[in-house]
């Protein structure tokens, strides 16, 4: 049961990968085709590094290890707790992704 939902979970993620990756594409696609090259798209490309990097870190690896924990958590402690775990996990990404976001509000000026 265990590797039924571990092996679910994985191709859930490969897929929403792959689609990822595709929307990327298209969307460089479409700056590329509406705004050509310049100043202002290599802007927005160096802008767009910072976040990406960070949200690739964090999200890939909440994904990647928590579902394998929270499917494991589920088969051992039931379901109640597993959601519980997602909650605590859920409210401490939000408030560091917070207090992430606004260092990132003062620090703007300096990028």
């Amino acid at each position: 049961m265990v590797g039924e939902s571990l092996a679910w979970g994985s191709t859930i993620i490969f897929l929403v990968s792959v689609l990822s990756r595709f929307l990327g594409l298209l969307r460089e696609t479409l700056i590329a085709f509406l705004y050509g090259t310049g100043a202002v798209t290599d802007s927005f490309v160096v802008a767009s590094v910072l976040p990406t990097t960070l949200a690739g870190l964090i999200g890939g690896a909440l994904t990647t290890v928590f579902i394998s924990v929270f499917v494991e958590e589920r088969e051992r402690l039931g379901e109640a707790r597993a959601w519980e775990g997602l909650r605590a996990v859920l409210g401490t990404a939000f408030l560091v992704l917070g207090f992430m976001l606004g260092l990132t509000y003062f620090f703007v000026p300096y990028f």
